[in-house]
């Protein structure tokens, strides 16, 4: 989403300001412990030239988003609400917190990796995360639908990492380092480099 001069676009415009949303599977708890699915939104990338700062675009941008963004910002034929958005700021909380967002405190665990005996691991590929998301997602709708204490009566909201979120992201970062729609350089010659070694039978490998 952008927020531009206004006029017709003929490559003049000036981009006063401009962000990214990502749609995600949400599950949200409420008071009463049902649980339900949702849609949740993930605010990115907020910019605007260091040129144009301080004169309440980005401000204006975010608030035109937050109109759409509770009722119909990507819920068209989906059958769900939104539940909630959520960003990770890098400038604090108080810019977010004077548009209407909540700031909640965030949690870094960080465990030292242990040396076992005997243990036995295995590489993980693409096709092994399908059914790693289910497992995933099962276990957390299981904690959902748990209160954590007598007491807990609080609604509760969490982001579901399902296999589309991996591909949108491969998607992403294909796009981006690997360039797949951009004609490289013709290349006229390719120069190749043979190691060998030598065997005592006589015979080398490669």
């Amino acid at each position: 989403m952008a927020l531009q001069t206004e006029g017709k676009w003929n490559g003049n415009r000036v981009i006063l300001a401009s962000c990214e949303s990502f749609r995600k599977q949400a599950l949200v708890r409420d008071v009463n412990g049902t649980c339900s699915d949702g849609i949740a939104h993930g605010i990115a990338s907020v910019y605007c030239d260091p040129k144009l700062r301080g004169r309440g675009y980005a401000s204006r941008l975010l608030r035109e988003l937050s109109r759409p963004l509770p009722t119909t910002w990507q819920t068209q034929g989906r059958g769900k609400r939104c539940i909630a958005s959520v960003l990770f700021s890098d400038i604090g909380p108080k810019f977010y917190q004077s548009l209407g967002w909540e700031p909640f405190p965030s949690y870094q665990l960080e465990f030292q990796a242990g040396e076992g005996q005997g243990a036995a691991a295995t590489p993980l590929y693409a096709e092994d995360l399908a059914a790693l998301c289910e497992e995933d997602e099962a276990g957390v709708r299981r904690a959902m639908a748990v209160a954590r204490s007598a007491g807990d009566a609080k609604p509760r909201a969490v982001l579901l990492r399902i296999r589309s979120t991996f591909s949108d992201w491969w998607w992403r970062t294909g796009c981006r380092m690997l360039k797949p729609y951009r004609r490289p350089r013709r290349v006229w010659e390719l120069f190749c480099r043979q190691l060998e070694r030598r065997q005592q039978n006589g015979g080398c490998t490669r």
